[in-house]
């Protein structure tokens, strides 16, 4: 139940960064948001919080959660919506991975604290 927890606490995070930092401004409607949020989701809690986080620590995990959602984001975005790299895509994009690396950073510490029963 806990990991189930931390999933959808996982999708609920990144699903409104990714409205904030797309929906908004790229105007993507609601199941795309919620196909990039999920698709995200699940690789980073399988990849992050499973396979990683019990040997490394939170500040590497999180530069990888940021390289992670970026190639998530231009590759779903590009390959499935049609959109161009273009350099205000590619800083939508950016900016999205950043409020998600941010968010990343509090759930990582929460599950290292109350999970892992690890000091930060």
């Amino acid at each position: 139940m806990r990991y189930f927890q931390i999933l959808l606490i996982k999708f609920a995070s990144i699903f409104l960064s990714l409205v904030v930092a797309l929906g908004w401004v790229q105007n993507l409607n609601w199941i795309h948001l919620l196909v990039i949020g999920f698709l995200y989701s699940l690789v980073s809690y399988i990849v992050g919080e499973i396979i990683l986080l019990p040997y490394v620590n939170n500040t590497i995990l999180t530069l990888l959660d940021f390289v992670l959602s970026l190639m998530v984001i231009t590759f779903v975005g590009n390959r499935l919506y049609g959109m161009d790299l273009t350099l205000i895509n590619l800083s939508f994009f950016a900016s999205a991975a950043i409020f998600i690396a941010v968010v990343e950073w509090v759930v990582h510490a929460y599950v290292q604290k109350n999970m892992l029963k690890r000091p930060l």
